[in-house]
């Protein structure tokens, strides 16, 4: 409790190059999102514990915010994972992948990590960029076998109000 504050939690930026296109081997199907929001909603209270209220304000702030794209994976015509893509510069940043739990290990994180990169690169973006707290392994596995690099880790604390 150094100076009054307490360590939270740990992030990793990671990154990887978008020179050229990679072939997504995968049924699944990348969208962008259009009115699919309570399917939507259920794939991020399923893959991060929001309450649906706190989803539709994602969902809200990722939709109406310029250079924020909110994309939807379908499998089999169904809604199974979201991704965004936020225009920075050179860079593309992928934020709030999530998958729903019933849809997982079917490629679709992979999938979503491979049209970023596509993305990227149609846009002559050179990179897409994301962040992971580093107590996620499952997901660190899945980045780092789509070719993601950690580039930075960065600890963040919180104010104690205790004394």
């Amino acid at each position: 409790h150094k100076l009054g504050y307490a360590f939270d939690f740990q992030e990793r930026t990671m990154v990887a190059a978008t020179m050229r296109k990679v072939e997504i081997e995968s049924e699944v199907e990348v969208l962008e999102y259009t009115k699919e929001e309570s399917e939507v909603v259920d794939v991020l209270v399923s893959a991060f514990g929001d309450t649906e209220e706190e989803s539709k304000v994602l969902i809200d702030f990722n939709t109406q915010t310029p250079n924020r794209h909110l994309m939807v994976a379908y499998l089999q015509g169904e809604v199974v994972g979201t991704v965004t893509v936020v225009e920075e510069g050179e860079k593309l940043w992928a934020t709030g992948l999530a998958v729903h739990e019933n849809a997982r290990n079917n490629g679709v994180a992979t999938s979503l990590l491979n049209w970023s990169k596509n993305e990227a690169n149609r846009m002559g973006k050179t990179s897409v960029y994301l962040d992971v707290e580093t107590d996620n392994t499952q997901a660190l596995s899945i980045y780092e076998r789509a070719g993601f690099t950690t580039v930075s880790n960065t600890h963040f604390y919180t104010r104690s109000l205790l004394k």
